[in-house]
C-alpha cells in the first residue's frame, strides 16, 4: 500500500479540518495491485483508490505521481474485429441537477449536465507504460471535465473542469500532455463545458452550464481573461452556450447556439457575436419558431456555416454569415440518422464527418461514405486518418473501449487499439502532437471507492496514430463492424 503524509509544517493562516474515509476491508485494493486475466488477452488493471482519501477545506494538494510498468499491453489489432456499437447520446442539460441513479455503460454518455458530487477521490497521476517498446503508452489524469481540445501552438491540452473537481473546479487549465502536469489555470465561471479554440491558436473561449456568458482566455498561459454576456429571455431566463464556435481566420468572431433551462427542447437562436457585440440578423432556434440546431461547424471560411439537428428531424442545416449576422440558406431533411451524433467539418476533404461513421458532402447533403464504427469521432489531415473511440460488442457494459482508424478518404479500416478499465464514460475525443489521442470521461458515480468524477485519458502510439499504418485486408466476420 501505498501511503500519503501530509507536510509536517501546517499552511499559513486558519486551522484545516482535514477528513478521512477508510475504505472497508472487503472493497478495498492496494494502490500497487495489478491484476492479470487468465483470459487469451491479457489485460491490465490498476487501482486508482487509495486506502485513504483526504480532502483539506479550501486547500487543493499538488498532484502525486504514480508510475507501474505493466507486463503485456493490448496493442494494435489488425483483420477481423468486432462489431463497434458506439458510446452514446447527447442529453440536453435539465432545468436542476439531481444526482441521477447508476445506468449501465451503454446509458447516454455525451451530456453537459454537472452533477454536484458529496465527495471525490483525490487527484492523482497514474501512468501505465508497456514494457516493449512500440506499443501504446497511457497517462491517466484525476481531472473532471466535459470536453478537451489541443492547442497546436503552445502544445498544450485545454481543459474546461467543472464543479464535481477537488482541485480545479470551475477552471479552464492547460496540461503537458507528455506527463499529465497542470501547467496553467485560470478560474472561470460556475461548470464550465466546452474549450473551443481558435484557428490561430491565439484564444480558447468557453460557455457554462447555466450562466450567461461566454469567456475568453489568452493563449498560450489563459492569460487576460474576458467575457460577455448572452442575455436572456423574457419568459424563459438567461441564455447560455448550448455550442459555440470560433470563426476560421477571425479568431475574435464567434458563432453561438443559444440555449435555454426554462424550456426543453433549449435551443435558442443561432447567433453570431463580433468581438463580444451580437450581430442582428439571427437564425431563429426551436424556442422561437424556427429549428431546432444542436451543434455546428464552420466551412472553409468564415462566410459558411454547417449545423445539424441530432435529437429529432435529423435535419443538416446550411448558413451564410456576413458582417449582419447570419442567414438560414438550406435545409436537408434527414440527412443523418443518430441521435447525439456530432458533425465535424475537414477542411482537406470538405465533407462533414458525423459521429455514427456518416460522411456527406455539405453542398448536396449526400452521402459520400460510411466508417463501419461510431462513437465519439476525430480526424486529422495530416494523416490522413479517421479516429473514431467506441465499443466492440463484446465491450458492451465492461469498462473497456476500443479506438478504431480509419482512411479518411477512403473509409477503409486501418487498425485499432483497447483501452481496458476506463473510469466513467467517454465524453470527448480530440487529437494531440505528432502521435497522441485524448479522451475525458464522465464518472456519473463518482466517489472515493468508485472514482474520480472524471478522468482524462492521455494516449501516444507512434504505430497506431501515424499515415504509415497499411491498411487492413482483413473481411470482417458476421460479428463485425456495422
Amino acid at each position: 500500500m501505498l501511503k500519503l503524509s501530509a507536510p509536517e509544517e501546517p499552511p499559513p493562516g486558519v486551522g484545516l479540518t482535514t477528513v478521512m474515509l477508510a475504505v472497508p476491508a472487503a472493497a478495498r485494493l492496494a494502490v500497487e495491485t495489478t491484476a492479470v486475466s487468465e483470459e487469451a488477452e491479457t489485460k491490465v488493471v490498476a487501482s486508482i483508490v487509495p486506502f485513504h482519501s483526504t480532502w483539506d477545506v479550501e486547500t487543493n494538494p499538488e498532484p502525486v505521481t504514480v508510475r507501474l510498468v505493466a507486463a503485456e499491453p493490448t496493442g494494435t489489432e489488425v483483420g477481423a474485429r468486432d462489431e463497434t456499437l458506439g458510446i452514446g447520446l447527447l442529453l440536453e442539460p435539465p432545468v436542476e441537477l439531481p444526482l441521477p441513479p447508476p445506468q449501465p455503460m451503454t446509458a447516454p454518455i455525451r451530456t453537459t449536465e454537472a452533477y454536484e458530487m458529496n465527495l471525490t477521490a483525490e487527484g492523482r497521476i497514474f501512468t501505465i507504460t508497456p514494457a516493449s517498446p512500440g506499443t501504446t503508452n497511457l497517462l491517466t489524469v484525476n481531472l473532471a471535465s466535459l470536453d478537451i481540445a489541443w492547442d497546436s501552438t503552445g502544445n498544450q491540452l485545454i481543459v474546461p473542469v467543472w464543479s464535481a473537481d477537488p482541485q480545479y473546479a470551475n477552471s479552464i487549465v492547460a496540461i503537458n500532455a507528455a506527463n499529465g502536469a497542470v501547467t496553467h489555470s485560470a478560474p472561470v465561471a460556475a461548470d464550465p463545458t466546452m474549450a473551443r479554440i481558435t484557428s490561430d491558436s491565439s484564444y480558447v473561449y468557453t460557455g457554462f452550464k447555466a450562466v450567461n456568458q461566454v469567456t475568453q482566455l489568452a493563449l498560450p498561459g489563459l492569460s487576460a481573461p474576458s467575457s460577455f454576456s448572452l442575455g436572456a429571455d423574457s419568459f424563459f431566463g438567461p441564455w447560455y452556450a448550448l455550442d459555440l464556435q470560433p470563426a476560421p481566420g477571425a479568431p475574435l468572431t464567434t458563432a453561438v447556439i443559444l440555449g435555454t433551462n426554462g424550456a426543453q427542447p433549449p435551443q435558442g437562436s443561432l447567433t453570431i457575436y463580433d468581438n463580444g457585440t451580437r450581430l442582428p440578423n439571427v437564425a431563429n432556434g426551436f424556442v422561437s419558431g424556427g429549428h431546432p440546431f444542436n451543434d455546428l461547424q464552420w466551412g472553409a471560411n468564415s462566410s459558411t456555416l454547417y449545423a445539424d439537428d441530432n435529437n429529432s428531424s435529423f435535419n443538416f442545416y446550411t448558413l451564410a454569415v456576413n458582417s449582419s449576422g447570419v442567414t438560414l440558406n438550406n435545409t436537408s431533411v434527414n440527412a443523418f440518422g443518430a441521435t447525439g451524433s456530432k458533425i465535424h467539418f475537414n477542411s482537406a476533404t470538405g465533407y462533414i464527418y458525423d459521429d455514427n461513421g456518416q460522411v456527406i458532402n455539405p453542398a448536396t447533403a449526400a452521402q459520400v461514405g460510411k466508417f463501419n464504427a461510431s462513437g465519439l469521432l476525430v480526424a486529422d489531415d495530416t494523416l490522413g486518418r479517421v479516429f473514431i473511440l467506441g465499443q466492440t460488442t463484446a465491450q458492451s457494459g465492461t469498462a473497456n473501449y476500443t479506438i478504431q482508424s480509419f482512411n479518411q478518404t477512403t473509409f477503409a479500416y486501418v487498425g485499432s487499439i483497447s483501452i481496458t478499465g476506463v473510469v466513467g464514460a467517454p465524453i470527448a475525443f480530440t487529437r494531440w502532437g505528432a502521435n497522441g489521442l485524448a479522451f475525458a470521461t464522465y464518472n456519473q458515480n463518482a466517489s472515493p471507492t468508485t472514482g474520480p468524477a472524471g478522468v482524462l485519458y492521455i494516449v501516444s502510439d507512434a504505430s497506431f496514430v501515424s499515415a504509415n499504418l497499411a491498411a487492413s485486408d482483413g473481411t470482417p466476420s458476421a460479428g463485425g463492424p456495422r
